[in-house]
């Protein structure tokens, strides 16, 4: 066996592992791409997180200022809680459509835009879930 020979053997064998590495490789960065965008994200989440807080507190108020739970929600109210997700779904899109929390907490209120009357009672549990992630900082990670 000459050393050609010997280097096509040694090729032969160790090419599937070659090939297999490289396709974990791939796998590898773009499950860490996806980490960062995320990360980056929720850097960017957590400096601008006052800002929707405001927004979500005077919802918040008016919400609060109603005493009978079977009142309906006023439209505005609803349009700009729907916006408020909105622009949480477009400056955020890896951190709140592919996250499990934030997902269902954004899902649960887009169920109720299509209703034309919202009482207080059904809009009260995804609000304050959508609240509770804005307050507490444990949920977003």
């Amino acid at each position: 066996m000459n050393w050609i020979q010997w280097l096509e053997f040694i090729n032969n064998i160790t090419a599937p592992f070659g090939f297999l590495l490289t396709i974990f490789t791939f796998l590898l960065a773009r499950a860490t791409r996806k980490k960062l965008e995320k990360t980056e994200e929720i850097t960017l989440f957590n400096a601008e997180r006052a800002q929707y807080l405001s927004k979500l507190d005077g919802i918040k108020t008016v919400i609060d200022e109603s005493e009978n739970r079977k009142d309906i929600i006023p439209e505005k109210i609803i349009t700009n809680t729907l916006k408020l997700i909105s622009e949480l779904e477009n400056n955020y899109p890896c951190l709140f459509k592919h996250d499990k929390i934030t997902a269902v907490a954004l899902k649960d209120i887009k169920a109720l835009k299509d209703k034309t009357k919202i009482p207080l009672v059904e809009f009260l549990d995804p609000f304050n879930r959508l609240y509770s992630m804005f307050t507490n900082r444990k949920e977003i990670k």
